[in-house]
């Protein structure tokens, strides 16, 4: 027996109690049936729980008889069965550790007890209670090592099956602690742990077990904690020799090929178990099998993840892991790759060491290993784009990858990580204060640099960056109740990264779109001519060129064209009102969304499924998908907002407004009935002296751009719009004169007071013309060339005269007043008063160019330029020059000139630069003597071995020496 009386009577002892003989003997069982059966069975189990142990049996026996025959034990009733097996758990614990039974009787007890407790596994059942009993009375006496001695093998591996079956999330801890100490005390009381046995609890720790049974996972994982030490030596054996490179014997199994999963489950669970298999698998990670790398790889990621801390007692194993990264074989690598990213997130330790190796992925030779590499790296940084800053940079430049795999994943990826960071800082702060994702700011600028160079050449690329700039790169927030407002802000964020060159790149993306309303609209109005049987004869084959044109233009003209083909074979209405609405340029986006959806819904019976993402495309094309009238109307609503507060107050232009102009360039018809607000916020920011000159030069950009939509706006309207126009054309701000004066000569005047405008502004402006140089005359002159290039008839009849009028007086005025009278008066001045200071120097001039003429010879005038430097003169270029002055110098200001002039030239005699009385050829001779000795000094130095030659700073000094007398500045 495997148990003593003392530590069962120990156990049990707090919850025995003096009891007297049992009612129900054995003879009772026996001729009982039925109901009587049942009755006689629950007296005798509630008699035998308080039944104590005790060596006095003679009670006990007849009943243990009858409880061990095979009319209980097989009774055909669920309730006798399970009775009969609570009253036999009783009976165990009272003769431990003894038995009444023999051992074939053992054994069909023990059939029947494995088998009623399948009944644990429901704990919502009525009978659970005495399940429950049964399982704690075989667990607490250790019922089942008693098949150990009569090597039931069988059994043994029937119980451990059951007890994994029944374990079950619902259960508590009670449950599962009893079904732990039963499957516990077996394997501490076995010699030795046979491999069937080994693999019952093994195959509970691996796919696809650990998926369906969790609990039963987790019961086989405490099961390896507690049962450690018993388990060590069969557990070692076997995974040592299931590994490719042992050259112990094959140990047959169930679970063999699962063994780099049961090796990570072990080490978690019991890593003093695999602490001499472990380090092996650095060995198995470059075998010459490609199938034994790649499952090595897994498993060596599947061990840094553990949380084991395999990374920090085994460094061996990083080195190889790191190895696969550069492995001969393509699907090693990307594998690596793909495990590389997870362990970088998760391991600081080895994010440092693993992160160089997996750069050098995103330019490995093979395509995919690069698209997989963009792909895992990209798809971890959804969320979070630390620690890989760094590694997005270089996925930014495999947008321009020659392979199309590779720069579509890479085109995808950010894209997936721009709007995911965009849209977390959208509900993180106020929609005004989002800025750039940080890390992928530059996505927008990446992906319209790459749609300039690669629109013309490749039309599967033009296509896939416009399905992406329009529907990918931004956040959807088609839940939000302000859904349009912000689409707005996250395109002006976007927009605010573009360089000129991206601006230009997105004003070609307006423009094709642009294209394809065009067309798509002449292909609506043939369509309907052809229906209304309103057309020549011709009117099908232009429709057929129409639609073969904008074929062209997608990667498979063919397949397009069958689209088209769809399009006008049907004759659903609803097809023709969704074209109207995506070739209309004044549709909302949400229309055009709408659009778009009811579109291929009506196709799609009409057209295989392959052919629906083109018909998405080809409808996404035309779309006000990007930028819309409902853009245009929220853009001019924060642009209102922003003057109001004063907030384009010496910063410049604004963002809002740099948008607003892209678009309304290529689709006026974006601003809708926005013109009353547009010249309220022109109003406001041309009223206010805070704002920036910058804000309302690119409101007067966007008045001239919507020009035409303008001139069906109500004459109160307009009347407040040239007033301030023409204002600004009298202005002193050049720029802001040049757009107004160009606003005027487009179709926003009333036609009935053009005449009447013109000639006051006409007035006005000669009056600033004749007026005193300065701002406003620049201002004048800017808005005047505007009329006579662009609209010279508004000048009037006499024109001409007029212009040439003004041509004479700037002439005369520029003679009189600037230009060479005021050189020529500022050069004799200067000279007289340098004269009387007795200064080596001379102003000399030709009309308005001047310069310096020195009076004596030296050889440090060079110096001059920079004593007129430190007196805040600043020259054009090094050395005394030709020189201009500004056209808008006043007199005090070459009085300046000249005092500062006179100053620099003082001290820097004072100083003695212009010591020297010799001539000009003297001093040449001087020179050139010096350098001579210097040369020759150096060629004996060379020859005779007197030490090396002369620095370069001791020949100056000796080709200068006077440079180097005391009291004098060194060279």
């Amino acid at each position: 027996s495997r148990l003593s009386a003392s530590r069962v009577g120990a156990l049990w002892e707090p919850q025995m109690e003096e009891c007297g003989d049992l009612t129900i003997t054995g003879s009772d069982l026996k001729s009982a049936k039925g109901a009587t059966l049942v009755k006689s069975l629950q007296t005798l189990s509630e008699e035998l729980t308080n039944f104590e142990q005790t060596e006095e049996h003679e009670g006990l026996q007849s009943c243990a008889e009858a409880l061990g025959d095979a009319k209980l034990l097989r009774h055909k009733d669920p309730e006798v069965k399970l009775l009969t097996a609570c009253c036999v758990s009783d009976v165990l614990r009272i003769y431990a550790p003894d038995t009444p039974y023999s051992p074939d009787t053992l054994k069909n007890v023990f059939e029947v007890l494995i088998q009623q407790l399948n009944g644990v596994r429901d704990p919502k059942s009525g009978s659970f209670s005495r399940y429950f009993y049964l399982l704690e009375r075989l667990a607490m006496v250790k019922s089942f090592v008693l098949m150990i001695d009569l090597e039931c093998q069988d059994l043994i591996e029937s119980l451990f099956e059951v007890l994994f079956d029944v374990t079950s999330k619902e259960h508590g801890v009670r449950v599962e602690g009893f079904l732990l100490e039963i499957l516990v005390g077996i394997i501490e009381d076995l010699d030795a742990v046979p491999q069937p046995l080994l693999d019952v609890v093994l195959e509970k720790v691996v796919q696809p077990a650990k998926a369906e049974k969790p609990a039963a996972y987790a019961l086989a994982r405490r099961v390896l904690q507690r049962c450690s030490n018993e388990l060590n030596a069969p557990l070692h054996h076997f995974l040592q020799s299931c590994l490719p490179n042992s050259t112990l014997e094959r140990v047959e199994s169930d679970v063999r090929d699962e063994w780099p999963h049961l090796v990570v489950e072990v080490a978690s669970a019991a890593p003093d178990v695999v602490k001499y298999v472990v380090p092996q698998l650095s060995e198995v990670a470059t075998m010459e099998e490609e199938a034994v790398r790649l499952k090595a790889t897994h498993l060596l990621a599947d061990l840094f993840e553990s949380g084991q801390r395999v990374e920090h007692d085994y460094p061996a194993l990083v080195t190889a892991f790191k190895g696969r990264l550069n492995d001969v074989s393509v699907e090693v690598r990307r594998a690596a790759v793909v495990r590389c990213v997870a362990l970088v997130q998760k391991s600081a330790l080895l994010s440092d060491q693993l992160l160089p190796d997996l750069t050098q992925r995103l330019f490995d030779g093979e395509d995919k290993v690069r698209a997989t590499t963009i792909k895992a790296v990209c798809g971890a940084c959804t969320l979070r784009v630390e620690p890989f800053a760094e590694l997005l940079k270089d996925i930014g430049g495999r947008i321009f990858d020659r392979r199309p795999a590779v720069r579509s994943a890479a085109r995808a990826g950010v894209c997936a990580i721009y709007a995911r960071q965009m849209g977390t800082e959208f509900k993180a702060v106020a929609a005004e204060e989002v800025s750039p994702p940080e890390g992928v700011e530059w996505a927008p600028a990446r992906l319209l640099q790459c749609y300039g160079a690669e629109a013309g050449s490749d039309p599967a690329s033009r296509l896939e960056l416009e399905d992406l700039l329009q529907d990918k790169l931004l956040p959807s927030f088609a839940d939000e109740a302000d859904a349009e407002a912000l689409h707005a802000r996250a395109l002006t964020v976007a927009h605010g990264e573009l360089a000129p060159l991206q601006r230009k790149a997105f004003l070609s993306l307006l423009r094709a779109k642009r294209l394809s309303q065009d067309q798509l609209r002449k292909w609506l109005d043939l369509h309907r001519a052809v229906k209304e049987k309103r057309a020549s004869g011709s009117a099908k084959e232009e429709m057929a060129r129409v639609a073969a044109a904008s074929a062209a233009n997608f990667p498979e003209p063919a397949k397009a064209k069958e689209v088209w083909d769809a399009i006008g074979a049907s004759k659903d209405g609803k097809v023709a009102k969704s074209l109207t609405a995506l070739a209309a340029a004044s549709s909302s986006r949400a229309d055009a969304l709408t659009a778009r959806v009811e579109l291929r819904r009506r196709l799609s019976p009409h057209l295989p499924a392959s052919a629906l993402p083109l018909v998405e495309s080809m409808a996404s094309r035309p779309g006000m998908l990007l930028a819309s009238s409902s853009t245009a109307k929220c853009l001019l609503e924060r642009v209102a907002a922003l003057v109001d507060q004063s907030l384009g107050a010496g910063g410049g232009s604004l963002p809002e407004l740099a948008l607003l102009i892209d678009v309304t360039s290529v689709f006026p018809e974006v601003l809708g009935k926005g013109g009353a607000k547009l010249v309220e916020v022109l109003s406001a920011a041309c009223g206010s002296a805070e704002v920036d000159g910058a804000v309302v030069c690119d409101l007067l950009r966007v008045v001239h751009n919507v020009s035409a939509q303008l001139a069906s706006e109500a004459p109160n309207v307009r009347r407040p719009l040239v007033a301030l126009l023409c204002q600004k054309c009298c202005g002193k701000d050049v720029e802001a004169g040049r757009l107004a004066a160009a606003c005027l000569t487009t179709s926003v005047l009333l036609p009935a007071l053009r005449d009447k405008t013109f000639e006051t502004l006409a007035t006005k402006l000669a009056a600033s013309l004749k007026g005193r140089a300065g701002p406003q005359q620049h201002t004048a002159l800017a808005a005047l060339a505007v009329f006579a290039k662009r609209l010279p008839a508004g000048l009037g009849d006499e024109r001409a005269a007029m212009l040439s009028d003004v041509r004479s007086e700037l002439v005369e005025a520029s003679t009189s007043t600037t230009g060479a009278a005021l050189t020529a008066k500022w050069a004799a001045e200067t000279n007289r008063k340098l004269a009387q200071s007795a200064l080596p120097l001379r102003v000399e001039h030709l009309a308005t160019v001047w310069t310096l003429r020195y009076r004596r010879a030296s050889r440090y005038h060079w110096l001059l330029p920079h004593y007129l430097r430190a007196e805040g003169v600043g020259l054009s270029s090094e050395g005394m020059r030709r020189c201009l002055f500004s056209l808008d110098y006043e007199e005090d200001e070459f009085e300046q000139v000249t005092a500062k002039l006179i100053d620099a030239a003082a001290k820097m005699k004072a100083d003695g630069w212009w010591h020297d009385s010799l001539t000009h050829p003297a001093l040449r001779r001087k020179v050139v003597a010096e350098n001579a000795r210097a040369l020759c000094a150096a060629l004996v130095s060379r020859l005779f071995g007197r030490g090396p030659p002369p620095p370069r700073l001791a020949r100056l000094a000796a080709v200068f020496p006077s440079a180097a007398q005391p009291g004098r500045r060194g060279l």
